[in-house]
């Protein structure tokens, strides 16, 4: 039999129970690796993970490994490293997770498994491993996310320790130099969104950084339009972040009310989520808003939805949500901002509209014609399948690297 060529993933965190996005991109790595590689799953955990946890990786990698990346409350040595860490990173910017993989228990299994087994790719999730660990096989791949340079000049605005607020400059500038150079290592970095692409490119200065979405499961995911209530405008956003807060805000308050001088029977319904005190005052008395509360199936009130609206002005755009309505045929008017996270334009089973007169305006002009709603809806659902579902991310990724030239 021939041997498969060996991949080392060197993940994020543990993915299993799939409780997050990021968790559940990681098991679909796994998943869809597997297919063509040994795969060999190291990630960093704070407590020994359940079998039943561990079980749910087995089948799709030869090994699965788990240093532990906090010690005991004794564990002198583990708190001396720790210190260490925090020197490093006040003298030199070096982010004290990249010091904790670089120097520990962590570092050690990482070295042992790479005597044991000639990797053909590695595959990290995390810079901070090291330039050498990507520099290990011939072929490296860096799903990067968000890069830690502009995480780390927000979380250095305001920070509750005065020394850092008072290096912030220093800090970020350090951030930022061992991020360029372990990610110019990478022979292929992966993004989700296009902002992130083209920081990733100014840092490289090449094009080896692809935009590259969650897959999403488009059969799961699918449309129903015959359910349609013709005159529901759904919400379908996190309320735990300020700027979905505040883009329901602008909604209930300045666009249905211009949407309900053409259109009296139009309502919102927010799918999902329950009034969080914030909002209770101002959104408690509107008769139009319904709150679905918490469900077990969302997609039975997504399928009753007309047209999505999602006025977002700033902060992150919930990517998987998008993606989820566009499988789902349900159009979608929102925002530039939020547009652009998918790298999408108008038409593409959306319709961009700026904030203001001209929102409502479009949202009218959505619920009034429906082979306009039509029409969008069915190209939303081939952007979907064509672009953001598993077999045009994941499987198209995977093949691709088990090839002689991987590199998309």
């Amino acid at each position: 039999m021939e041997r498969r060529p060996a991949l080392l993933y060197l993940g994020r965190d543990f993915p299993v129970p799939i409780s997050t996005a990021a968790r559940l991109r990681t098991y679909n790595w796994i998943v869809h690796l597997s297919k063509h590689f040994d795969v060999t799953f190291v990630a960093p955990v704070r407590h020994v993970p359940d079998e039943s946890h561990l079980d749910a990786l087995r089948p799709y990698c030869v090994r699965v490994c788990t240093p532990a990346i906090r010690g005991r409350a004794i564990d002198l040595r583990y708190w001396l490293r720790c210190a260490v860490a925090a020197v490093r990173y006040v003298c030199t910017g070096l982010p004290t997770e990249a010091w904790l993989l670089q120097h520990g228990p962590a570092r050690d299994l990482v070295q042992s498994l790479q005597r044991e087994t000639r990797f053909e790719r590695v595959f990290a999730e995390r810079w901070t491993w090291g330039r050498d660990v990507l520099a290990a096989a011939p072929v490296a791949v860096l799903d990067a996310g968000e890069l830690l340079t502009s995480r780390a000049l927000d979380a250095l605005g305001m920070p509750a320790n005065p020394l850092r607020r008072w290096l912030r400059g220093h800090l970020a500038r350090g951030t930022a130099r061992f991020e360029a150079a372990a990610v110019s290592d990478a022979a292929l970095v992966l993004t989700q969104d296009p902002a992130q692409r083209q920081a990733v490119r100014a840092l490289r200065g090449d094009h080896r950084a692809v935009m590259l979405p969650s897959g999403l499961c488009t059969r799961y995911f699918s449309p129903r339009r015959h359910e349609v209530d013709p005159s529901n405008v759904i919400f379908f956003a996190s309320l735990g972040d300020p700027e979905r807060r505040d883009a329901l805000l602008r909604l209930q308050r300045d666009v249905m009310p211009d949407v309900r001088r053409r259109l009296r029977h139009a309502h919102l319904t927010v799918i999902g989520e329950d009034p969080i005190a914030e909002l209770h005052d101002t959104v408690g008395a509107d008769p139009s808003l319904r709150f679905t509360g918490p469900l077990e199936d969302e997609r039975i009130e997504l399928w009753r939805g007309a047209v999505a609206a999602l006025p977002l002005r700033f902060g992150s755009t919930p990517r998987v949500r998008l993606a989820q309505l566009l499988a789902m045929g349900i159009p979608i008017v929102t925002t530039p901002h939020a547009a652009r996270s998918l790298d999408l334009r108008s038409g593409e089973g959306l319709l961009v509209a700026a904030d203001g007169p001209e929102f409502a305006a479009t949202l009218v002009q959505v619920l009034l014609d429906s082979s306009l709603r039509e029409d969008l809806s069915r190209r939303g659902r081939e952007v979907a399948q064509n672009r953001l579902s598993i077999a045009a991310t994941y499987d198209r990724l995977s093949a691709r690297l088990a090839t002689d030239d991987p590199i998309v």
